[in-house]
């Protein structure tokens, strides 16, 4: 494929713009869809443009098919724009091939669009022009489309027919593949039908017709689909042996995680729930390292959420079943999400806790009832499509009948006038009293249509005003989305500017103006965040990733991370915490945004001297968090109106220079609301405020009591031969002890409370790693560093900086590659103890590689700076950071260097062997693309940095940076 690739760009050098370059252009782009997508799309786009210019049909015809192609897994309905556009061209040069091929890969949207009518009309058409050409081949393709197709519109009888004929001619052609294909699909038909038997004959035909085929793959995919027939029949010991063989037979395959699923039920169904359970967790190992499939990770889950309801492992079952809860809400399925509701629903019941058990069954009775109000609406839809019985139809034939009837009456008269001739007298004395009724009859008839017809207008007045309000109130929020998003930059710059000018040699004057200007600049991004998170809360685009966290230990965390603001304020912080562990599900962002939240408001609120205060109460069933203080209160009249969006007090009792946005409070609610807790507030004017917001308590296992906040099997420490010296500089003492108590074990820690107390010390003892805080009185962590940095003896001592923002990243940008590090508060324990790991281990390389004597061939003659060497490696590795391979060769010979040379200097510098100094770059990159919202899958990201397996990848992300790029992701 590549020579392929490389002959074809070859023959485009040189190919003026003509047809020829149209058709090469469009072949280049086919060849090019699995090496480059996006170059494909390029030559795909410039072929369409050149036939367009061309007017050559022709190969505009071939471009689109192809644009088509490309754009299937991208953007369906684009697709299927593209194809349409091929089939008007094929049209108008009579191709039928061409023709039918396009009307096929049209349908195929249509089919995978949900659009199943449209689906079952274009492949109709395409099966004419098949047979008329005598395409057998594409013959067998059509009936099975039309098969398929049927299924989904639940035509059971006619999707048998056509897979049938499907398979006839199949059969006559010798295409066993096809065959088999065929009657696995008749075996779902039969499923669907609860048909069991008849599907087991039809699983058993395809596995011959798959086994003359010599296919292990469909044979194993068509002993599946038998063994879950089985399974459904409650036939498990006939399923299990099946599974068993299949085990080694489908190796690294997708369907190994459906053998391993299937056989964990199957045990299940007969009441072994120890193997049961082996077999699930083989599934979810499999699932994590190998296929990383959401669906199959909710498969999964629920099923242990099954199994340990059967074997009475209830706290275990409920986490498996709200992990199950939360992958169905991600994939956006109801009936997923239904089955977890009944699922939860029994496990509370078994528990005990029938006022959740009975929450969860209200859920899942009000999500049955959604879901078969929307197949309803489908079914009413396919109808309309399918008949035309559409409401103009209808009053068309009302109106029709309604002629004949009058018709009818006034035949009916005229035989009544002649046969009662004799009285008319009577007949006309009768006519008079009833053409009177009839007139009053018809008045009110008049009358009663008049009103209909105003009360309908109204309807459809109140329709379109509906209509136009919902559509300005998705415009607001596009457009707060858009703004915001646009002023992210700009606020960023100016932020920078200012933290420079203020940091800068500047008159004290101008730097006290930058200081306000700054102090406005961060509130503006605060606001711009606050956005943000409303514009994605009315997009309904927020996912809560919830983990079963420690409470008390997360909010010291939070609390603590305020103490400079407090300090600055002149404010008392109570912090009023137990020691005991309770467990909640949390996502630890957006309970970081509510805490966040409230404690800045009571700082802001609070004069100086005044005091804030944070403590819990705990029950059976949540833990309530209460932020209290001394401030100003809130009027009795704001009170019930204070979490309402953009509302801002009127009343006196709020400073004028404190009023925000309105969406802080907002949020809080609505965030705490997605947790499943609640929030209120008591107030009174002149006396302060208490926020109380309350989360559910989560039963953990018992393990999980006892054990340590992070994982010890994803995190082990190196063996030193002595333990290592790390000086702590920080001026926060409870910032110092949550440290001391995390690295206490594995180093000797010396203490610092500023910039000029850890040089005193430097002096005279031999320190390993500096972990420093930025904001510190007398000496900052900034002085500090360029201090260090110029002194000759304590320059090569890696520094990690602690920050309490993400702002921090760009003042530290210029840190050393590999050696320095920056961490922003709050952090988890696992990613300190990997940062500092990193760290000792990159020096200690770094020490041996400047100890080692150099060669005569690793001498360089000419020193080249280390700012200007780590400069020159960067740029040759991010100018060519997507490519999978980077030679250590060519980046030596970039750099001017024999191999050998290149490895002590990279060694000297950073303690890294030149291949894995090309890693760190790619991970310092992936990191800086999280960190700036530039991705947004996983598999993307690793794409973009030379990675070609996403699992790897976020692996070597974990063991540099202690957190997942999952983790990363909003």
């Amino acid at each position: 494929m590549g020579q392929t690739v490389v002959s074809l760009r070859q023959k485009l050098a040189t190919q003026p713009n003509d047809t020829v370059r149209v058709n090469l252009l469009t072949r280049l782009a086919d060849k090019l869809y699995r090496i480059n997508k996006d170059s494909a799309h390029l030559c795909a786009d410039e072929a369409i443009r050149l036939a367009t210019e061309l007017k050559y049909n022709y190969g505009l015809m071939r471009a689109n098919l192809e644009k088509g192609s490309l754009m299937e897994r991208k953007n369906r309905k684009q697709a299927l724009e593209y194809y349409r556009a091929a089939l008007d061209l094929a049209r108008q040069l009579h191709l039928g091939k061409y023709e039918a091929q396009s009307l096929n890969y049209a349908g195929n949207q249509m089919y995978m669009l949900g659009k199943y009518s449209d689906a079952e009309d274009y492949y109709q058409k395409a099966l004419v022009i098949d047979k008329a050409n005598k395409n057998l081949f594409r013959v067998v393709i059509g009936y099975t489309n039309l098969g398929m197709t049927y299924t989904k519109l639940t035509d059971y009888s006619r999707a048998f027919d056509a897979l049938t004929q499907s398979s006839k001619l199949a059969d006559s052609l010798g295409l066993r593949a096809n065959l088999g294909g065929n009657y696995v699909d008749i075996a779902s038909i039969f499923e669907l039908q609860n048909k069991h038997d008849e599907a087991i004959a039809y699983y058993d035909k395809a596995i011959s017709a798959f086994l003359q085929e010599k296919d292990t793959a469909l044979v194993g995919y068509a002993s599946i689909g038998k063994c879950e027939t089985l399974i459904k029949m409650g036939q498990y010991d006939q399923a299990i042996p099946i599974l068993s063989s299949l085990v080694i037979l489908r190796g690294e395959t997708p369907q190994q995680f459906s053998v391993y699923q299937d056989l964990g039920v199957s045990f299940m169904g007969m009441n072994k729930f120890a193997e049961a359970e082996l077999y699930f967790l083989k599934a979810q190992k499999f699932n994590d390292q190998v296929t990383q499939t959401p669906f199959f990770a909710f498969q999964n889950q629920l099923a242990l959420a099954r199994l340990y309801h059967k074997n009475g492992k209830l706290a275990q079952g409920l986490t498996a079943a709200h992990k199950a809860e939360q992958l169905s809400l991600q994939l956006g399925s109801l009936q997923n999400t239904k089955e977890c509701f009944q699922v939860i629903s029994g496990l509370y019941e078994a528990k005990g806790d029938l006022k959740l058990s009975l929450v969860y069954q209200k859920k899942f009775a009000a999500l049955q009832d959604s879901i078969a109000q929307i197949d309803q609406n489908k079914k009413l839809a396919e109808a309309e499509t399918k008949f035309g019985l559409t409401e103009k139809n209808r009053e068309v034939l009302l109106l029709e009948k309604e002629n004949e009837l009058q018709k009818a009456r006034e035949r009916l008269s005229d035989s009544i006038l002649i046969v009662l001739i004799g009285v008319v007298i009577f007949i006309a004395l009768g006519s008079m009293l009833l053409w009177r009724a009839y007139k009053r009859s018809n008045a009110k008839s008049e009358l009663l249509a008049a009103q209909k017809a105003e009360i309908e207008k109204a309807n459809l007045l109140i329709t379109e005003q509906s209509e136009k309000l919902t559509a300005a109130d998705k415009m607001k929020s596009r457009f707060f989305a858009n703004i915001s998003h646009e002023l992210r930059t700009p606020v960023t710059l100016i932020t920078g500017m200012l933290e420079f000018m203020a940091e800068g040699n500047v008159p004290n004057k101008e730097k006290e103006r930058a200081q306000i200007a700054l102090g406005n600049s961060r509130k503006l991004n605060a606001i711009v965040e606050e956005m943000l998170d409303l514009t994605r809360l009315e997009a309904s685009k927020i996912v809560l990733k919830k983990k079963n966290q420690k409470v008390i230990p997360l909010l010291n965390r939070i609390t603590n991370a305020f103490s400079s603001l407090f300090e600055r304020n002149q404010i008392r912080l109570i912090n009023d915490l137990p020691s005991q562990n309770v467990f909640a599900e949390l996502d630890e962002s957006y309970f970081e945004k509510i805490l966040n939240n409230l404690i800045y408001n009571a700082i802001k609120f609070t004069p100086s001297g005044g005091w804030v205060r944070v403590n819990t109460v705990i029950s059976k069933e949540k833990v309530e968090i209460n932020v209290s203080d001394s401030g100003s209160g809130i009027a009795t009249e704001d009170l019930p109106y204070i979490f309402d969006r953009f509302y801002q007090s009127t009343s006196g009792a709020q400073r004028h220079d404190s009023k925000g946005t309105g969406i802080g409070l907002s949020l809080v609610k609505e965030f705490t609301e997605l947790h499943g807790g609640g929030v209120n507030v008591t107030s009174a004017v002149g006396k302060g405020s208490v926020f109380t917001v309350w989360f559910p308590l989560a039963a953990p296992d018992p393990d999980q009591i006892t054990s340590p906040d992070f994982d010890e099997t994803t995190f082990t420490w190196v063996s030193y031969e002595r333990k290592p010296e790390v000086m702590l500089v920080e001026d926060h003492e409870e910032m110092r002890t949550y440290i001391m108590e995390v690295l206490g074990h594995n180093f000797a820690i010396h203490q610092a409370a500023n910039g000029e107390e850890a040089l005193l010390q430097l002096a005279s003892k031999k320190i390993d790693l500096i972990i420093s805080d930025v904001m510190m009185p007398r000496m900052d962590g900034y002085t500090l560093l360029s201090k260090l940095k110029a002194d000759d003896a304590l320059r090569h001592i890696p520094v990690i900086m602690l920050t309490a923002r993400a702002g921090e990243e760009d003042k530290l940008h210029g840190l050393s590659l590999g050696v320095d590090d920056y961490m922003v508060k709050p952090f988890n324990t696992t990613e300190l103890k990997i940062r500092v790991q990193n760290l000792l281990l990159n020096h200690a390389s770094r020490k041996e590689w400047q100890l080692k004597p150099a060669l005569p061939e690793e001498k360089i003659e000419v020193k080249q700076g280390e700012s200007d060497f780590m400069k020159a490696v960067e740029e040759f590795v991010e100018a060519r950071i997507s490519n999978t391979l980077i030679a250590v060769g060519d980046l030596a010979s970039h750099l001017a260097l024999s191999e050998r040379q290149l490895y002590r200097k990279a060694g000297e510098l950073t303690g890294l062997a030149p291949a894995q100094l090309i890693k760190e770059i790619r991970l310092k990159k992936a990191y800086q693309l999280l960190t700036e919202k530039k991705v947004s899958k996983v598999a993307e990201l690793a794409g973009r940095v030379g990675y070609d397996s996403h699992a790897y990848f976020s692996k070597q992300f974990m063991e540099r940076f202690g957190k997942r790029p999952t983790e990363m992701l909003q």
